[in-house]
């Protein structure tokens, strides 16, 4: 009982590991990503904002 246990244990450390290391390797390269995926919705919401701004003034 106790050996399965700890079988059970070590493939699910290794299930974590193996689904967190990608993660964490993605989100260090993925930050360049992340900040032109920031500048974009920003890019966005000013785009969206300023359409709403000469619509309300139009109206």
């Amino acid at each position: 009982m106790a050996e399965g246990t700890v079988e059970n244990m070590i493939e699910a450390v290794i299930m974590v590991v193996s689904m967190t290391v990608p993660m964490s390797i993605a989100m260090i390269g993925g930050m360049t990503e992340a900040m032109n995926v920031v500048k974009m919705i920003r890019v966005m919401i000013a785009t969206t904002v300023e359409i709403m701004m000469t619509e309300a003034t139009d109206a």
